[in-house]
C-alpha cells in the first residue's frame, strides 16, 4: 500500500520550492527594474546638469564676446592706433554667431526664451554705439567719439546687457 503521506509530503515540498524559485525571480525582477529607473533618472539628471553648464557657458560667450568689442573700441578710441580693433572687430563677427548658439540651447526653456529678444536689443544698442564711436574716431577724430562716450548710451547697453545674462544664468543655476 502507498504511503499517500510521502507523497503528500513530496508535493507540498515541490510546491514550496517553485514558490521560493519564483518569490527569488519577483525579487530580482523587481530588483532590476528599480535600477533600471534609478539608473535612467541619473543618466537624465547627468544630462540635464550638462545642459545648464552648456548654457551657463554660452551666455559668459556672449558676455565675454561683447567685453572684447568694448575692449578693442576703447583701445581704438584713446589711441588712435587700428591694431586695437583686432579684439572689436573678431567679436563683431562672432556676436551673432554666439546667440544663435545660446537661442538653440534655449529652445527647451519658454522663460530663457522670452529674455532673448530683450538680450539682442541690448546686443545690438551696444554694437551700434560701438561702431558709431569706432567710425567717429576714424573720420572726425577723437574729440567727436568721446562725445558719443560720455553720453553714457554705451555703458547703459553694457549695464543692462550684464544685468539680463546674470538673471538669465540665475535662472539655469
Amino acid at each position: 500500500m502507498p504511503d499517500h503521506r510521502s507523497s503528500a509530503s513530496d508535493q507540498e515540498n515541490g510546491l514550496g520550492l517553485y514558490l521560493g524559485v519564483a518569490a527569488v525571480l519577483i525579487v530580482f525582477v523587481i530588483s532590476g527594474i528599480v535600477s533600471y529607473v534609478n539608473t535612467r533618472s541619473l543618466y537624465q539628471n547627468a544630462q540635464r546638469v550638462t545642459h545648464t553648464h552648456q548654457v551657463l557657458t554660452a551666455l559668459a560667450d556672449v558676455l565675454s564676446v561683447m567685453k572684447d568689442a568694448e575692449t578693442g573700441q576703447r583701445g581704438y578710441l584713446i589711441t588712435g592706433d587700428v591694431r586695437y580693433l583686432e579684439p572689436f572687430q573678431e567679436a563683431i563677427v562672432q556676436i551673432d554667431r554666439k546667440i544663435n548658439d545660446l537661442a538653440v540651447l534655449l529652445d527647451d526653456n519658454p522663460d530663457q526664451q522670452r529674455r532673448l529678444p530683450a538680450l539682442r536689443s541690448h546686443i545690438d544698442a551696444k554694437r551700434t554705439e560701438l561702431l558709431e564711436t569706432v567710425a567717429l574716431r576714424r573720420g572726425q577724430g577723437f574729440e567727436a567719439a568721446k562725445d558719443v562716450v560720455t553720453a553714457d548710451s554705451g555703458k547703459a547697453a553694457m549695464d543692462a546687457l550684464r544685468s539680463l545674462v546674470g538673471e538669465m544664468q540665475d535662472e539655469e543655476r
